[in-house]
């Protein structure tokens, strides 16, 4: 409804009658939706419908003209109309207004005016209006200004009050504070490149205290990386013995892994590398397997020297089944076989070999049984074959374990190729495969590997199957693919019947 030029809705809100009693009553009061009957008054204040404090009865529908201000019970029932037609131009979704069953906006609580009285409604009346919401972009605006307001408050320094603690030498009671807010840890990082050897030795002093809590920390962790690369071996020395009890715990966190593997950079070369693989060589495993820690464990690889990868050879080879079967173990093992040389490499891909029946159906492993089989060792090769023959037929219709079919029918010797050639063409297991809608691709790849005369009798055995696969529409798709390949196929050549094939 639109407003007149008194400032009252122009049509009719609640019908041609006044409006109820309590319904004035209960939009000031701020419950929801609209009602009737009585609303406690406030202390010495007359209720519209109710009891004055003195025992008199009010009238809530008492004086019948727009304007008039004579009474109560027309100044609540004037409010309430301006509220409702207010409500109603801008509705919000959730409240309903019982009469016309329009959507009305909560009522917000009533603003105190000067005295603590209620602020006048609109157009002259005492009832409260609801305020008008902020266009879309203002409010856009004021939320950004007020988020913004508290970021500037969580950030804690300002650089004005940073200049003042440093120019006053002040800061030295306050680096763990400093370093955890982002100007704080910048300020301290350029206070360490001037080079005064007092300021850097109060910084490493208060930072040694506290180094456990500034390497997980998202800021400080930037200040112990920068401070890690300028210390010397007797400073390494206190850092370890500071960290070295919870770098485990600082190595699964995502900001301290950070500073640990700088910390692994800056040691590689010292005296004291051999105390930070005791104190990681406990808890391999665990690493290997967290998002953070993993990140630890590819450096450790990378930056120590072969004859201390040991430990982690170690560790792996012997939880292999775990560590492989897991998102981020299964990368750490390829590392590991990528870092590895002579014995080590034997424990390491003979732990694989042996698991490989295993590790073929796990949804990660698979990739590391397939990554032996890339390195081209006959040995270890055959071995993965010699895990999975004679159960050909159930992994070539798994979705991971086929392809580690695949790739042994690629890469393997000839005479183990024939071996598992034979078994596919098993006529008790060949259609089930031809069917499946992972065995079908081992079939094709099987028949691309093979060479004659086997091919011959692989085809001869594929013959008899085709009419049945054409009975649906992925058969039928596969049947034809094979047919024109293979176009003996059709012609019905090749010789041989469905026993020729030695099994």
């Amino acid at each position: 409804p639109l407003l007149g030029a008194a400032g009252y809705p122009t049509g009719p809100v609640f019908g041609e009658a006044a409006a109820p009693a309590g319904v004035a009553s209960a939009w000031q009061a701020g419950v929801s939706g609209v009602t009737s009957g009585p609303v406690a008054p406030r202390a010495g204040e007359q209720q519209p419908g109710g009891q004055a404090p003195g025992g008199e009865a009010i009238s809530a529908t008492k004086g019948t003209g727009r304007g008039g201000r004579g009474d109560a019970g027309q100044r609540s029932a004037c409010g309430a109309r301006d509220s409702t037609a207010l409500a109603q131009a801008n509705p919000v979704p959730g409240r309903r207004s019982g009469a016309s069953g329009a959507t009305l906006s909560t009522p917000a609580p009533q603003a105190a005016g000067p005295g603590g009285a209620p602020r006048s409604g609109l157009g002259g009346c005492d009832g409260w209006v609801e305020p008008q919401p902020p266009p879309p972009q203002q409010q856009v605006a004021t939320q950004g200004a007020g988020s913004g307001d508290r970021k500037q408050q969580r950030g804690g320094y300002k650089i004005s009050h940073l200049e003042e603690i440093f120019a006053s030498n002040a800061f030295a009671s306050s680096v763990q504070s400093i370093a955890k807010d982002q100007a704080g840890c910048r300020m301290l990082q350029q206070k360490l490149d001037e080079g005064n050897a007092d300021v850097v030795a109060t910084i490493f002093g208060e930072v040694l205290n506290h180094g456990v809590e500034l390497m997980m920390d998202p800021f400080g962790n930037y200040l112990c990386q920068k401070l890690m690369e300028m210390c010397s071996v007797q400073q390494l020395q206190l850092i370890l013995d500071k960290v070295c009890g919870s770098l485990v715990k600082i190595s699964l966190n995502m900001h301290g892994a950070r500073a640990v593997q700088k910390l692994i950079d800056v040691v590689r070369n010292t005296p004291h590398m051999p105390r930070l693989v005791a104190a990681l060589e406990g808890s391999v495993v665990s690493l290997t397997k967290d998002p953070n820690g993993n990140h630890v464990i590819q450096r450790c690889l990378e930056a120590f020297p072969a004859e201390a990868h040991a430990f982690i050879f170690r560790a792996v080879a012997c939880d292999v089944v775990d560590v492989a079967s897991h998102r981020h173990g299964c990368r750490i093992v390829q590392r590991c076989i990528d870092a590895s040389a002579g014995e080590g490499r034997a424990v390491l891909v003979g732990a694989i070999c042996r698991n490989s029946l295993t590790l073929v159906q796990d949804p990660f492993g698979n990739y590391v049984v397939q990554y032996v089989l890339g390195l081209n060792d006959n040995k270890a090769n055959s071995e993965i074959v010699r895990c999975i023959r004679g159960r050909l037929g159930v992994l070539s219709r798994q979705k991971f374990s086929s392809n580690v079919v695949e790739k042994c029918l690629e890469l393997c010797i000839p005479e183990e190729r024939i071996v598992m050639i034979r078994e596919l063409a098993d006529p008790r297991i060949l259609g089930e495969l031809l069917r499946d809608v992972y065995g079908n691709y081992v079939v094709q790849c099987a028949l691309a590997v093979t060479p004659e005369p086997d091919l011959t009798q692989f085809l001869s055995c594929v013959r008899p199957l085709l009419p049945s696969l054409r009975a649906n529409g992925q058969g039928r798709r596969i049947a034809q693919k094979l047919e024109k390949k293979y176009p003996q196929l059709r012609s019905g050549g090749g010789g041989g019947g469905r026993g020729s094939v030695r099994v």
